[in-house]
């Protein structure tokens, strides 16, 4: 693990940290990315209630790293997130909200689409993937 014998817990890196990190070792994994560096090389890259251009951003930083993702959008732009071409009318904000984190997770070959209770949130889709996962 990082930092000898027990898990160090390790403080969060900015995005250009970890790609300092990854030039500085030939491209490779970054040794550690935040808390989630406790195994040899594992990471995770978490989004919550992210808006629109951040989910895309951690995905994307998660990828780079070879990392698991998990992003859980808040407000999602249609034309950021939905099909060329596509426009959705006349949806009420729940169905519209949904039909944009199902484009997502498409256009990022989710492993996961799951949801927490709508009790906590209103925007409770959580998407997973990365990793030795299809994406």
């Amino acid at each position: 693990g990082v930092g000898g014998g027990a898990a160090a817990a390790a403080a969060p890196l900015s995005v250009s940290e970890v790609e300092r990190r990854r030039a500085g070792a030939g491209g490779g994994r970054p040794r550690a990315m935040g808390a989630a560096a406790a195994g040899a090389g594992s990471a995770l890259v978490v989004a919550f209630h992210a808006c629109t251009e951040a989910n895309p951003a951690a995905i994307e930083l998660a990828r780079s790293a070879g990392a698991l993702w998990a992003v859980m959008p808040c407000c999602i732009r249609t034309d950021a997130c939905a099909p060329a071409g596509c426009t959705l009318q006349h949806c009420p904000d729940e169905t519209r909200h949904a039909l944009l984190c199902g484009a997502l997770a498409e256009r990022y070959a989710a492993a996961l689409v799951t949801a927490i209770d709508r009790r906590i949130t209103n925007r409770h889709v959580l998407i997973c993937g990365g990793g030795g996962s299809a994406g």
